[in-house]
């Protein structure tokens, strides 16, 4: 299992890696077009894009994100943290088409948001991914 690792803060992304790390090997990216080929050779997990600005998420990275096959994109947590979102806000989570929300300054309760967002990630999936392998068994 991978996360993919875009940081460009000025604060530390320890609180992240630290973490992500018990769960996955985590691969530093520095470009959006570098997500494709990785899809294709690695199971990607976890994109987290930490960005000083929303102007550059949108413009650098949603762009990228909004072509992945919705095949992969069901099955990869999309976490953006930037000074300039509010953390656990659904409707701005929705908007940006990621999967969690978080506020720079909220990263030392990191484990906390990640882990909640995670579980609710996989419960909304879960009869998605019964139906998709219930499915995949039927089929010859």
């Amino acid at each position: 299992m991978i996360t993919l690792l875009h940081w460009a803060l000025d604060i530390s992304p320890k609180m992240v890696t630290g973490f992500l790390d018990e769960k996955s090997e985590i691969k530093e990216i520095t470009k959006g077009e570098e997500i494709y080929p990785l899809l294709y050779r690695f199971n990607v997990k976890n994109i987290v894009l930490g960005l000083s600005t929303l102007e550059s998420y949108k413009n650098s990275w949603l762009p990228f994100l909004k072509k992945i096959p919705l095949h992969h994109r069901r099955e990869i947590f999309v976490l953006l943290i930037s000074p300039e979102v509010k953390t656990y806000d659904p409707i701005e989570t929705f908007l940006l088409e990621a999967n969690l929300c978080l506020n720079s300054k909220d990263l030392p309760n990191f484990r906390i948001y990640f882990e909640r967002a995670k579980n609710y990630f996989e419960e909304l999936y879960y009869p998605y991914r019964r139906a998709i392998e219930k499915l995949e068994r039927e089929l010859p």
